[in-house]
């Protein structure tokens, strides 16, 4: 009888391993099926092999989070999300003590779609063609994605795979850090509460905040986020954030440099004098208004070449502030340490961000240092920047027309070089102007818009090297130049050596010695034209450029072309229209719509005195086509208290365009 017992003992020992083998050989081949179908693109197939994997209790541990992952986007494929949030929770009600298939659950939460409607009561999430209110899960997404890693980081204290924790670890940090960007960092603040779910909330509820700078505490100092001594023992998220990548680099030292580098990001984020962008021109350095070639800089507080490695100068939200950063929450120091690190690990990463925090600091030569640390990884992308800091380089500033009489000048702004050489060239505008007509009247096939824009000589010249409108060399000068030692930007005036300069355009180029070649267009006009929408006519005024005279007697050439598709074809015809006509007395022109078609887009060129102008093509504009009240009187009244009249009614109207 006793042998008998431990026969029946060891056969069904054998069989308990059998019937386990036979299982998992079973969740084997529905889950290769299941890859099939999701390959082949039969999402229904796949889905409800997933979900047969999912909702079996026995299903290999270590696989049935992918599972879970793969039935979710077989369902965002068949346009069914609403039957995810269901399903999600019965799976993880099967497998509560499974850390991985938890981690899983709260990733398909994190990466969600969090916008759906309420129907009766329910939540419906993704579309719905019924009635219902739009609502959005973004802020419950987020607390039961933290719930479930909440319960998954108590289960994985106890796993053997270390390196696996720590990757837990990270993206445990990255949810808790959703939608606390640099505009949001403030809600690092606050501990969220993982004892309960908050509700669902009406609206989309993606806000764009503005940039209100990094949090600060009730004294006004910045908010610096301590590491706890437990993820439990921490007081807001932004310790639970700091706990999860200190430990993660425990578990894993080669995730060391790694989680400083993100540490070290948000603090350049939240504290690095970038944050100063959107007030430019308050800590730009400022040249004497008095002399532009002078070298001495306007005194200003809040200079960013004098901060020291241990400060910062950052916009918080109370406002524009110079402070010292401590050891622990100095993100130079940081990056500093992962440059000098033996595992160079994200070397390149800590390096660029390096270089451009001295470049944001005007530090140019320390810049330089870090440039070339990252030039062995990324070499196009350093050498660019590396050339912007030690290249010789020049441009010119925009200039507007400049009256005749008096003596042309640019705002030349230089770096590095310590000699330019200057050349002048008149343009030839008339013969411009010709070859645009001529080139219209010949009805091209289609309108090469390029060509006919008269405005754009410059870009022709300088990029399209149309040099049959260059014309005679004015002007050849050396100008020597005193560069800064820093690699800062110096801005000098360069005036053309003759005394007057005639009217016309001029071609000024700019050859930087060992450097590259800046091009400016320089206008200098001695007559102008002005051009007024009267009553269905339209005025041209024609008056010195200089005293403002008007110019009596002045021929006013006129061409005005469009462009029409003809009737069933894939073509265009051009039509246009020219004529002459010359200013009276007080230098005034007024055409009516039979002399000038306003379909048309014109151009009008003036001559007097052997000089020219032009105003490019454009449209006329009758106002009373298109206003009804444009022959009404229109009164503007401005005051800074009330208007009162006894026994008086005042009618006012106000009339916008």
């Amino acid at each position: 009888m006793q042998t008998i017992k431990t026969i029946l003992l060891i056969f069904l020992l054998t069989l308990a391993p059998a019937s386990l083998w036979a299982q998992q050989t079973d969740h084997y081949g529905i889950r290769k099926q299941a890859q099939k179908a999701f390959q082949d693109g039969n999402w229904k197939v796949a889905y409800q092999s997933y979900r047969k994997l999912c909702l079996e209790p026995t299903n290999d541990p270590k696989m049935v989070g992918n599972d879970l992952l793969q039935a979710w986007q077989c369902l965002r494929n068949l346009n069914r999300l609403n039957e995810l949030d269901d399903f999600r929770e019965d799976v993880i009600v099967k497998h509560f003590g499974n850390w991985r298939l938890l981690q899983a659950a709260a990733r398909s939460y994190h990466q969600n779609n969090h916008r759906g409607y309420m129907v009766a009561g329910e939540f419906h999430r993704g579309a719905h063609r019924g009635k219902g209110q739009y609502v959005n899960a973004i802020q419950r997404d987020r607390v039961r994605a933290l719930q479930l890693m909440n319960r998954a980081l108590i289960i994985a204290f106890k796993e053997p795979v270390k390196n696996e924790v720590a990757d837990f670890y990270l993206e445990f940090a990255g949810m808790i850090r959703q939608y606390s960007g640099y505009n949001q960092s403030w809600r690092l603040q606050y501990l969220t509460d993982l004892t309960r779910l908050p509700d669902y909330e009406p609206g989309h509820g993606y806000g764009y905040s503005r940039v209100q700078g990094a949090p600060v505490d009730a004294a006004g100092l910045p908010v610096f986020h301590k590491v706890p001594e437990s993820f439990a023992s921490a007081t807001s998220d932004g310790q639970r954030w700091r706990w999860l990548l200190t430990n993660a680099a425990k578990l894993n030292r080669d995730l060391g440099s790694y989680t400083k580098y993100i540490f070290a990001s948000f603090l350049h984020q939240q504290f690095g004098v970038q944050t100063l962008s959107s007030h430019g021109h308050y800590f730009a350095p400022r040249l004497s208004q008095g002399n532009p070639d002078s070298k001495k800089e306007d005194p200003n507080p809040y200079e960013v070449h004098t901060l020291t490695d241990t400060e910062t100068l950052a916009k918080l939200a109370i406002g524009v502030k110079r402070f010292n950063l401590p050891e622990e929450f100095n993100h130079i120091k940081l990056l500093r340490e992962i440059v000098k690190s033996p595992d160079q690990g994200y070397l390149d990463d800590a390096a660029r961000m390096l270089a451009q925090i001295y470049q944001n600091r005007r530090l140019y030569d320390q810049a330089l240092d870090y440039w070339k640390i990252y030039q062995p990884y990324h070499q196009s992308e350093a050498r660019r920047h590396i050339d912007q800091i030690i290249e010789n380089w020049g441009v010119f500033e925009p200039v507007g027309v400049q009256p005749s009489g008096r003596l042309p000048t640019v705002e030349y702004r230089f770096r590095n070089g310590m000699l330019v050489n200057l050349k002048a060239y008149r343009i030839r505008i008339k013969p411009l102007i010709e070859d645009v007509k001529a080139y219209v009247r010949s009805n091209p096939w289609r309108l090469d818009w390029s060509r006919v824009k008269v405005n754009n000589i410059g870009w022709r010249l300088v990029h399209e090297n149309q040099t049959r409108y260059i014309g005679p060399k004015t002007a050849d000068w050396d100008l020597k130049l005193d560069p800064d030692k820093r690699h800062w930007d110096r801005r000098v005036t360069i005036k053309l050596p003759k005394s007057r300069a005639p009217a016309g355009a001029y071609l000024l180029t700019a050859e930087m010695q060992n450097g590259n070649t800046a091009r400016v267009i320089i206008w200098v006009s001695d007559t102008t034209i002005t051009k007024k929408p009267l009553n269905k006519r339209v005025l041209y005024y024609v008056a010195d450029a200089v005293n403002g005279k008007p110019l009596a007697g002045a021929a006013i050439d006129f061409f005005g072309y469009r462009t029409q598709q003809i009737k069933g074809k894939n073509r265009y015809r051009i039509r246009h229209k020219d004529f002459s006509r010359q200013t009276d007395e007080d230098g005034q022109i007024i055409l009516s719509p039979t002399e000038m078609d306003s379909t048309l887009n014109w151009l009008a060129t003036v001559s007097a005195g052997g000089h020219m102008a032009f105003l490019g093509f454009s449209r006329i504009w009758y106002p009373n086509y298109y206003d009804r009240e444009y022959h009404q009187t229109k009164t503007l009244i401005m005051t800074d208290r009330p208007v009162y009249r006894p026994k008086q009614s005042v009618r006012f109207k106000l009339w916008v365009r």
